[in-house]
């Protein structure tokens, strides 16, 4: 026997309002107590909750054209992506609450504003709500979510970063945390590089001039500009304050051992070299060690020399790497040799996050002992859930071997 079709009940437009505006107070609801607690959602009038409901905030959207992601279905799950990301994607409240990127946009946006620009006597506790509601858009908290929002949107952008073509950024001038009225769509963008090219070891090589690169901007904001007494050189030919470039081959160097993007190196090495004053170096005779830090970890060396008018990022070195002060201690503590670290994969994250090193003790040792031991702090920051972690005794016995041999 067929099945029967079962035809959609009719709703009408009246009805359907009905159902957008019971949907909306929900989530206003949800957001308000969220911010300044329980109860209070309540004592707003119908008639005030209707204007919030007339001036409701569009959801955000994300516009992908061919010109940054070229295939279709990579722009369909990019969009799918992105909106996963607004609806997991958490901050924290004042009152220790989690609400989602996609409510800070519109709900959270809405009640702040709202009840700031209200009339006051709009009702009888509107100035309680509107009190407790007040740290939010006077103090720090609005303006470092802000910020933060719009970093770990565009964090995800660093995987579509082009040496060549430019690094890929929103253009955020739509939201309605930068423009009252805005539509709420956001647009990727491509950011040309200022690049360059230089001789060095007797090949012309391509060079991009690190800088500052906002992430709710699509322009340069300023360009690095370092002296010789910065990155700790003295007595040298010039203070001259003089631009800083990278090589890709630096770039690709640190991909391959850090495991992680080249575009969040380019991003984020370029804010460093822009906003601190000083660095923390290593002085060699012929180049630099630019000591570069995973949030508090440092994981390595950036190598820098000096050609003419310019300073030049030639290479990154992981902590364990020959040419390293660390890399030079564990070759102390072990006897282990360049093609002895890349058999054993620790001349790269890899081994960090494969296998279980902190298991052993005596091998975990060896690595603090080197100065390696943020290096494990750094394999945290990969998703090793569905990893299986080997048994590290295989590196240790092979590092005791490394060193039996070299002492014939």
């Amino acid at each position: 026997m067929a099945r029967r079709k079962v035809s959609k009940k009719y709703v009408s437009p009246a009805g359907n309002e009905i159902l957008a505006q019971k949907a909306f107070f929900e989530r206003l609801r949800i957001a308000l107590e969220k911010l300044i607690g329980a109860g209070y959602f309540e004592k707003i009038p119908k008639t005030t909750l209707l204007k919030c409901y007339n001036v409701r905030y569009p959801t955000v959207k994300i516009v992908v054209d061919h010109t940054i992601i070229v295939d279709e279905k990579e722009r369909k799950k990019y969009k799918e992506d992105f909106n996963n990301r607004l609806k997991t994607f958490q901050l924290k409240t004042m009152t220790g609450e989690s609400i989602s990127y996609a409510s800070f946009f519109t709900e959270v946006l809405l009640l702040i504003q709202v009840f700031n620009f209200l009339p006051e006597n709009e009702y009888k506790k509107e100035t309680d709500i509107k009190a407790l509601l007040k740290p939010y858009f006077e103090g720090e908290w609005y303006n470092r979510n802000v910020s933060e929002v719009y970093s770990n949107l565009n964090f995800y952008n660093y995987e579509y970063f082009d040496f060549y073509k430019g690094s890929v950024q929103f253009i955020l001038s739509e939201l309605r945390t930068i423009k009252p009225g805005g539509s709420n769509v956001l647009q990727l963008c491509r950011v040309p590089h200022q690049l360059a090219s230089e001789e060095i070891d007797h090949a012309i090589r391509p060079i991009s001039r690190l800088g500052y690169l906002p992430p709710n901007g699509t322009d340069w904001n300023k360009l690095a500009l370092i002296s010789a007494e910065q990155l700790g050189l003295e007595n040298f030919e010039t203070q001259e304050k003089l631009p800083i470039y990278i090589q890709h081959h630096a770039l690709r160097r640190y991909q391959e051992r850090s495991l992680s993007s080249m575009g969040l190196a380019f991003i984020h090495l370029g804010h460093i070299l822009v906003f601190a004053q000083n660095h923390t170096t290593v002085v060699r005779n012929s180049h630099i060690l630019l000591a570069y830090y995973a949030g508090r970890h440092k994981i390595g060396y950036f190598v820098v020399t000096h050609h003419l008018d310019k300073w030049i990022v030639r290479t990154f070195l992981l902590l364990t790497n020959e040419g390293t002060p660390e890399g030079e201690k564990l070759k102390e503590l072990t006897a282990i040799n360049k093609i002895d670290a890349q058999y054993l994969k620790i001349d790269t994250m890899e081994a960090f996050i494969n296998y279980d090193i902190e298991g052993n003790e005596k091998l975990f040792a060896i690595f603090k002992e080197a100065g390696c031991a943020s290096l494990f702090e750094y394999a945290k920051f990969f998703d090793r859930t569905n990893k299986q972690i080997k048994n590290a005794d295989f590196i240790s016995k092979y590092l005791s071997i490394a060193g039996d041999q070299d002492e014939y």
